[in-house]
C-alpha cells in the first residue's frame, strides 16, 4: 500500500479499486503524477511486505523521479517489534484519558452494549454480502476468472454503512450528497466520536 499526504488521492484511488478495472499502467501514471505534482522531496511507502506490483510502482518512482528520495517502511516488521520497556506511570502522569467509547461493528453491534452482547454470545458476524453494497449476480464470480469480482459472496457488513445524521452535525443535505460519496470512512469515525459516552 503505498501512501500519499494528500487526502483527496487516496479517496480517489480507493474509489477505482473498488468500483473499476485496475490497469496498472495507469496506476502508475497516476501515482507518478502526484507524487510529482505534490513538490515533496521525498516519498514514503507504507509497506505490507515487498509485492512485485508495489517493486514496481517503486521503481517507476526511482527511475522517473530521481529527485525524490523513496523511503521504505515495512509495516509487518514495526507490527512485530517488541514493545519498548516503559517505567509505568501513574495516573496523574497520563497523557492519554479514555473519556468516551463508541463503534459501529458488523452484526448490528452498533455501541458498545451491543458489542459487547455479540462477544458474549460468540455470533459470528459473516453473512452475505448485503444488495446496498454491490451487485452479487455481476460481483461474484467463484472461479476468480471474472475482473473485479469476488470469489465469495459473504463478508462482515456493517447495517447502513451509509447512514449520516446530518442534523446532528447541522450539516444540509446538499453538503452530505456531495461529501458523503467522497468522505464515508470520516464521516462513520466522526459520527461515532459524537456519539461516544
Amino acid at each position: 500500500m503505498l501512501v500519499s499526504r494528500n487526502s483527496l488521492f487516496h479517496t480517489s484511488v480507493k474509489y477505482n479499486i473498488l468500483t473499476g478495472t485496475i490497469y496498472l499502467d495507469k496506476l502508475t501514471a497516476g501515482i507518478l503524477n502526484n507524487v510529482s505534482n505534490s513538490g515533496e522531496p521525498e516519498f514514503q511507502a507504507l509497506l505490507f511486505r515487498t509485492s512485485l506490483i508495489s517493486k514496481g510502482f517503486l521503481l517507476a518512482i526511482e527511475s522517473d523521479l530521481p529527485q525524490v528520495t523513496v523511503i521504505r517502511h515495512d509495516l509487518i516488521d514495526w507490527s512485530i517489534k517488541d514493545p519498548e520497556t516503559r517505567i509505568p506511570r501513574s495516573p496523574k502522569q497520563s497523557k492519554l484519558a479514555v473519556v468516551g467509547m463508541s463503534c459501529r461493528l458488523p452484526g448490528g453491534a452498533n455501541d458498545t452494549e451491543l458489542f459487547w452482547k455479540l462477544m458474549v454470545e460468540g455470533r459470528d458476524t459473516n453473512t452475505l454480502v448485503p444488495a446496498d453494497r454491490f451487485d452479487l449476480s455481476t460481483h461474484y464470480d467463484p472461479s476468480g476468472k471474472t475482473d473485479n469480482a469476488t470469489e465469495t459472496p459473504f463478508g462482515n457488513c456493517i447495517d447502513k454503512p451509509g447512514f449520516f445524521d446530518a442534523g446532528f452535525f447541522n450539516m444540509s443535505p446538499r453538503e452530505i450528497s456531495r461529501e458523503v460519496v467522497a468522505f464515508r470512512e470520516q464521516m462513520l469515525i466522526l459520527q461515532s466520536v459524537g456519539r461516544a459516552n
